[in-house]
């Protein structure tokens, strides 16, 4: 897994350096957001296959190994990508970096390889030797998606995010392919739980051959750096944990003061969620190295890229749960049918919830450059005693939706703490949210869409959208720098800005 190859300066290190790189970051973010879509795609043909051919019993089977793997493979990176992400930004290229980016590798491998041994035990004592089989060929593949992951994080920091999300397209086509072939055979379940190995295999090689241009990847840990990069990631690794426990809390609450069919309807929604909110976290990472690098050597910068990704993380959110408010009932109906209907409600409410997501993502990852991550486990840990509380109160007043009430409440008490915790150590780079009234009227026109008689909630949520991006362009919510972002690579940078201050009243 070691390459001696001599790194290449393709393309320049110094582009976190540069003007360049917000919009880079930009049209990175949009780029991941389409393969977002496509994995979404490939994944509900994956489903469908998967529920088609191994039936209610097998399916469960796998989807509970699956869920105990991907809880291992999550906690696992406990924040090591992100601080990873940011070492490795505020480190030159050369040796050094090659030495931090091997000790991330090598401390990945093992955190990895213990939650899989920890998880194949708690297979074999709480379930059967069938699934302590899944859970260790599962787990081969967890620990090599896992170096795959860890692998890429060289292309985060020098913004080459079309091969990295090329490389999660390529995951998710070969496993929809692969699924297929099994179906196809007839095969069993083993033979599912195995699949995802040679699948990681080569991404993992397709990855290290990539990068091997740049960085030279080792698996040798260098004592001082792997204490170093403890002693960062444990407090993240506590809040992270928080974070995915709050995640499963309102189910369980749900499901222990509801019955099982109001149980049923929120975790339908639940599920929605849990896909959306995916979002998020990829494209908002993708400007942790641009905020480490600034955090370091400019203020006036990471203000400007904090206030700008409050902008657009609002504006994007904002219009997600417009969208789906409006197409709610027809999302329901696609995944579960008409037994479901009444889950449509619940992810109305929740989908509020979104809006909350991105402002927390940019919050933290401004703590996270400032190297204020420690004040994350009190956040997080508030957060979490909060949505247990809310949840109780919520719940045992209205029933399953008073649940999505309080997953958004507790997201709005998250926001406004990491808010604070900023304000109290950088208020100089706080986000001004004084726009926020703009958004607001995007939002109240594209809700106008649900007075138009249309024959279909899509084709509403598809009016409301236009409406709320016509109203964005009419009262210049949109940052300038979007549309420059976008906009440059076809006509220049000089000619969008020439635009902008013509048309759009922006420098």
């Amino acid at each position: 897994m070691t390459d001696t190859s001599p790194p290449s300066t393709d393309p320049p290190e110094d582009m976190l350096h540069t003007g360049a790189a917000g919009g880079r970051v930009i049209r990175g973010g949009m780029i991941r957001a389409g393969g977002f879509v496509v994995g979404i795609i490939f994944g509900l043909g994956t489903s469908a296959l998967l529920l088609r051919h191994l039936g209610v019993e097998d399916y469960g089977k796998y989807g509970t190994v699956a869920a105990l793997l991907g809880l291992v493979l999550a906690l696992s990176d406990g924040g090591l990508t992100s601080i990873g992400a940011r070492e490795l930004s505020t480190t030159p290229a050369g040796p050094e970096r090659d030495r931090k980016l091997s000790t991330l590798m090598a401390i990945r491998l093992v955190t990895t390889s213990v939650g899989v041994l920890i998880a194949i035990a708690f297979a074999m004592i709480v379930y059967s030797q069938e699934l302590a089989i899944g859970s260790a060929l599962v787990g081969g593949s967890v620990v090599l998606i896992s170096m795959q992951a860890m692998a890429t994080v060289p292309l985060l920091v020098t913004l080459r995010i079309a091969p990295m999300t090329a490389f999660e397209i390529i995951r998710h086509a070969l496993t929809f392919v692969g699924i297929a072939a099994l179906v196809l055979a007839e095969a069993g379940l083993t033979w599912f739980f195995a699949l995802q190995i040679p699948i990681a295999a080569i991404l993992l090689v397709l990855t290290l051959i990539y990068v091997r241009r740049t960085v030279t990847i080792g698996l040798r840990a260098d004592r001082r750096e792997a204490l170093h990069l403890a002693r960062e990631t444990l407090p993240l690794a506590v809040a992270s944990t928080m974070i995915i426990l709050y995640g499963g809390a309102m189910v369980i609450i749900v499901s222990l003061l509801t019955n099982e069919y109001e149980t049923g309807l929120f975790v339908t929604s639940a599920r929605v969620m849990e896909v959306l909110i995916g979002l998020p976290g990829l494209v908002i990472a993708l400007a942790l190295p641009v905020l480490a690098v600034a955090s370091a050597t400019d203020h006036n910068r990471l203000r400007s890229a904090i206030q700008h990704m409050t902008e657009l993380g609002l504006i994007i959110s904002t219009l997600i749960a417009l969208t789906l408010a409006i197409s709610a009932s027809a999302v329901i109906q696609l995944i579960g049918g008409a037994a479901f209907a009444d889950a449509a409600p619940i992810l109305q409410v929740q989908g509020i919830a979104i809006v909350g997501v991105f402002l927390t993502q940019t919050l933290q990852n401004a703590l996270i450059s400032l190297r204020r991550q420690q004040s994350l486990v009190i956040t997080n840990a508030i957060a979490l005693a909060a949505v247990v509380i809310f949840g109780v109160v919520f719940v045992t007043q209205f029933g399953p939706i008073g649940g999505a009430y309080a997953v958004v409440g507790a997201e709005a008490l998250l926001a406004a703490m990491l808010a604070i915790t900023l304000h109290r150590v950088a208020p100089t780079v706080l986000p001004s949210l004084r726009f926020a009234w703009k958004v607001v009227a995007c939002v109240l026109v594209g809700l106008s869409a649900v007075l138009v008689p249309l024959p279909s909630p899509w084709l509403s949520a598809v009016l409301g959208g236009v409406l709320f991006v016509a109203v964005a362009v009419g009262v210049r919510v949109i940052p300038s720098e979007l549309v420059v972002a976008l906009g440059a690579p076809l006509y220049g940078e000089t000619r969008m800005r020439a635009f902008l201050r013509r048309y759009y009243g922006a420098a």
